[in-house]
């Protein structure tokens, strides 16, 4: 990449107050997206042992 994080966040604070809140919600959003599918699939792991202990067997 061309430029660095505080190159980035410099001209960001620059933007009008609308602009860099929708700017937020897009980065932020990209950050649940990943910490959702983790947590989906850590559940499942978790399910998935906790059925295999229970079931008789």
């Amino acid at each position: 990449m061309g430029r660095d994080v505080s190159q980035l966040e410099a001209e960001a604070r620059q933007l009008p107050p609308e602009d860099r809140a929708r700017l937020a919600r897009c980065l932020i959003a990209t950050l649940d997206a990943g910490d959702e599918a983790d947590d989906g699939q850590a559940w499942l792991d978790d399910a998935t042992q906790r059925l295999s202990t229970w079931r008789p067997g």
